[in-house]
């Protein structure tokens, strides 16, 4: 390397480094998802029949990256809890209650640091408490229990009671789905349902044999009642109150 570019190289590694300086890093969806997964492995605990995983999730940002990121909190909340979900069923953990994922503010954290409280709660959690109360939305996202609408399985084996609706519901084959579907031609985790500007919706999760509504194949729809919705063999209808 000649003299020439020895001084070009480090003018525009320090001109890189300052920029770097400059502009705050924040962070990133797939940051969050790393440190939640890597909060399962350390907080889980052995017993003699089986692996306990903490069910209730804090995510605890920055001010700027708590706002920052409220405009995919409730997007990115069923998404993480389908995450927790697949590797639970891969690790072969069990959950004793069910999944709470929230998002929190602490002021001493900078932009770009990420902390996760992982906690083990029997049952229903209690919604996360804030350290002051808010003014402002984004202060804390709490996971709402949102009331109407429910699932009727008409065919297949499955519940025989009707199952309400919840934001980040998954259904599928897996015995760690809301809505377990013993058919052979379900995938394990094979359509979720998710709270979206007021309606439920419906989303294929990479099926193998898809997910049709009314007889069409969808990739993700808004639920209307009376909706027949097929996952695999199995049939399922959507009421809007149980």
């Amino acid at each position: 390397m000649s003299l020439l570019e020895r001084i070009e190289h480090r003018l525009s590694s320090w001109i890189e480094g300052a920029f770097r300086r400059r502009i705050p890093r924040r962070v990133e969806p797939l940051e969050v998802g790393r440190a939640l997964l890597s909060a399962v492995d350390r907080h889980k605990r052995v017993s003699m029949a089986c692996v306990y995983a903490p069910n209730k999730f804090t995510i605890i940002l920055s001010q700027g990256d708590l706002e920052d990121m409220s405009s995919l909190a409730r997007t990115l909340e069923g998404e993480l809890k389908g995450v927790l979900q697949e590797k639970a069923e891969k690790d072969q953990l069990r959950f004793i209650g069910p999944l709470s994922v929230a998002f929190a503010a602490d002021p001493e954290l900078t932009s770009g640091q990420l902390q996760v409280r992982a906690e083990f709660c029997e049952g229903q959690c209690e919604e996360l408490p804030s350290q002051e109360e808010p003014n402002v939305d984004t202060q804390v996202f709490r996971r709402q229990q949102i009331l109407g609408g429910c699932l009727i399985v008409e065919v297949g084996r499955g519940a025989s009671s009707p199952i309400p609706l919840k934001d980040g519901m998954a259904i599928g084959r897996s015995s760690q789905c809301d809505l377990v579907l013993d058919e052979p031609n379900v995938s394990r985790i094979h359509a979720r349902i998710s709270k979206r500007d007021g309606e439920w919706v419906i989303e294929d999760s990479n099926s193998t044999n898809g997910l049709f509504v009314n007889g069409t194949r969808v990739t993700a729809v808004p639920l209307k009642p009376g909706d027949q919705i097929q996952v695999g063999t199995a049939v399922l209808t959507y009421k809007e109150s149980i």
